[in-house]
C-alpha cells in the first residue's frame, strides 16, 4: 500500500509502500493532501524524535535521555529533563500525563495513526484498510 484515497479527496501518501500488517517498530513517514492541496506532513524516523508539518509550519520533537526539546514553526524551542517535563506538563490527556507522542496500529488488512498530547486524548490522523 502507497496511497490511501478518501470519498471526501484526501489522500494519505507514505514515503515507501507498506507491507501489512507493519513490523513492530516501524515508524511512519507520510504526507496528507485534501483536494490536492498539502495540509499534514508526518516524519518519524525513530522513537526520539519526530516532525509535523501543517499550513501553520513545521514543529519537531525530539528526545534523549536527557531530556526533551519542541521546537516550534517560528524556530522558537523549549528544552526540558524529563524530570521536568513530566512535572511541569499540565496537558489532561491521560496516559503518560500528555508526552507528545504517536499511536498507531495494523494488521493485514488496515493501518492506523494518531498523537498523543493532545486536549482530548488522542487526535486520530487516518484509518487505511486495502479493497478486498
Amino acid at each position: 500500500m502507497k496511497t490511501c484515497t478518501y470519498t471526501t479527496g484526501q489522500v494519505v501518501t507514505f514515503s515507501a509502500p507498506l507491507t501489512l500488517p507493519q513490523p513492530s517498530q516501524s515508524y511512519l513517514t507520510f504526507s496528507i493532501t485534501s483536494g490536492g492541496s498539502p495540509c499534514f506532513a508526518w516524519q518519524q524516523s525513530s522513537s526520539q524524535a519526530f516532525s509535523m508539518t501543517t499550513s501553520a509550519g513545521t514543529t519537531s520533537v525530539s528526545a534523549t535521555a536527557a531530556g526533551e526539546t519542541l521546537t516550534c514553526p517560528n524556530g522558537s524551542s523549549v528544552s526540558a529533563s524529563i524530570q521536568q517535563a513530566l512535572g511541569d506538563l499540565s496537558c489532561d490527556a491521560g496516559g503518560f500525563g500528555g508526552l507528545p507522542g504517536t499511536v498507531s496500529g495494523s494488521s493485514t488488512g488496515s493501518v492506523s495513526f494518531g498523537i498523543l498530547g493532545v486536549t482530548n486524548g488522542t487526535l486520530d490522523i487516518f484509518e487505511c484498510a486495502t479493497s478486498m
